[in-house]
């Protein structure tokens, strides 16, 4: 059957493959937001799930706190806990070439602070990997990391001492916390100092 548009069959299975097309690419896409949405709350869970990330946010959270050794909050006084404050925190960020003969000498509590902001930093290094090869959004992140980072990097928050703010741009600095630096930057908190 001759028509102005050709054959008509042939027309029709040509939009109709169209549309399947379209569907299933729209349906393809769903699916890919729908992995990376669980592959963020999954990381997110880790992140949070790890008792020194835990403790470094207890310890940006007060400015002082007793802990046990393990970093978790104690409810009292015992012989095992420790109070920590701003200023143990902000000491325990001290760069090595900051002591006698650049050999670091820190005391317990600063150990329990230091390697909890260690960990800390090294999952914000792990986010921005995440975000710079595309399978997390910045926006997306923001919903959970954004309080974190304001209080940690922002002395505009005035959240800590402005001295804290300072160990904490020199330890990042120092320790080549390039990727968290970049996610700071990227969450409209850049170092300073």
């Amino acid at each position: 059957m001759d028509s102005a548009w050709g054959d008509v069959p042939t027309w029709l299975g040509v939009v109709g493959a169209v549309i399947v097309f379209w569907l299933g690419r729209a349906e393809y896409r769903i699916s890919q937001r729908w992995k990376r949405s669980e592959f963020l709350a999954a990381e997110v869970d880790r992140f949070f799930g790890q008792p020194r990330v835990a403790t470094a946010l207890l310890l940006l959270d007060y400015s002082e706190i007793r802990l046990e050794f393990d970093g978790t909050r104690a409810r009292q006084h015992t012989a095992t806990s420790v109070v920590l404050t701003d200023r143990v925190v902000t000491t325990a960020l001290r760069i090595h070439t900051e002591f006698e003969n650049e050999t670091e000498q820190f005391r317990a509590d600063e150990m329990l602070a230091r390697e909890a902001f260690d960990e800390l930093l090294t999952g914000f290094e792990r986010f921005d990997h995440h975000i710079r090869v595309g399978l997390i959004e910045i926006e997306e992140l923001k919903v959970y990391l954004g309080y974190w980072v304001e209080k940690l990097v922002d002395p505009s928050s005035k959240w800590k001492p402005p001295d804290f703010y300072e160990a904490v741009a020199g330890f990042v600095k120092a320790y080549q916390y390039v990727g968290a630096a970049h996610l700071f930057e990227v969450f409209d908190h850049p170092l300073r100092a």
